[in-house]
């Protein structure tokens, strides 16, 4: 256990010392960017020129009462927190895959040539081998409350807290499982199937400090949801376009999460989980 408790710690360390480099930053403000650009656009949904597919988007996200002022910006966390897992799929899958790679040979002191080609020719494998947690994040968050929900159709007090906490909690679970897979898939000549298994393997190797080095950034998400669920009150006693400002925060606080979450799991990928031969000049 101590083992495993120093190595989430060096991970981060590791992490930390890693932060200063540009380059490594270039993947994750790439996606903070397109995050930011997709919560811009659902904010012109009544513009001619986009409306023809925003209108039904937000309407499909959040309902048609959300296409009238201030009703849209009480709305706008929960349409973009709806459309952000597909748009982390689609798109995270190919960037974070290749923020992998340039985290990677930053690690080693290689160039980074090759690292966005690379994610582009495996970006069908990275959306399989990433597709199970999406499914199972979005059975969580949508099918699992039809089930639990009282009659009256809605928790309250304790209930509701218990509910989200034991949520996140089960998702935190989820992203441990699965976050070694695209990292296995991009550094070792598996494919799907197998990159699952092996990185199912590594949770069973290091579970502690897998459980560290995700769950550990991920209690950011916590002030960050519970500022976003007010957003009626900013809405009501302040000026609603101030919502897009909290988005926006709550963009940048998810991509130094990412980054946290990526860079730890590669080191520890690369100190205990990797099947090369040689041997890791930085291994812990």
């Amino acid at each position: 256990m101590l083992s495993q408790i120093n190595l989430a710690l060096w991970a981060w360390l590791e992490s930390f010392r890693d932060f200063r480099r540009g380059r490594v930053w270039v993947p994750f403000v790439l996606l903070g960017f397109v995050q930011l650009a997709v919560v811009l656009l659902l904010t012109q949904f009544y513009r001619p020129v986009v409306s023809a597919f925003l209108v039904p988007l937000v309407r499909l996200l959040v309902g048609p009462t959300a296409l009238h002022y201030p009703q849209f910006y009480m709305a706008l966390p929960s349409a973009f927190g709806r459309l952000n897992p597909f748009l982390d799929w689609l798109v995270g899958s190919f960037i974070l895959g290749a923020a992998a790679l340039v985290l990677w040979h930053t690690a080693l002191g290689l160039g980074q040539r090759g690292t966005w080609s690379v994610a582009a020719r495996r970006y069908l494998s990275l959306l399989g081998v990433r597709l199970p947690l999406l499914a199972l994040l979005l059975g969580v968050a949508w099918v699992l409350p039809t089930l639990i929900l009282p009659d009256a159709g809605e928790l309250r007090g304790n209930s509701l807290r218990m509910f989200r906490y034991g949520t996140f909690v089960f998702g935190v679970l989820l992203e441990m499982l699965f976050v070694y897979a695209p990292v296995v898939l991009l550094l070792e000549p598996a494919s799907v199937g197998p990159a699952l298994l092996r990185g199912f393997r590594m949770v069973g190797k290091v579970p502690l400090a897998t459980a560290l080095v995700v769950g550990g950034p991920n209690l950011f998400q916590l002030p960050i949801s519970w500022a976003l669920r007010r957003s009626d009150t900013v809405v009501q006693s302040l000026n609603p376009e101030l919502v897009i400002a909290m988005l926006a925060g709550a963009v940048v606080l998810y991509v130094g999460i990412n980054y946290f979450i990526l860079a730890s799991v590669v080191r520890i990928y690369g100190a205990r989980g990797t099947s090369r031969e040689e041997p890791m000049p930085w291994k812990a």
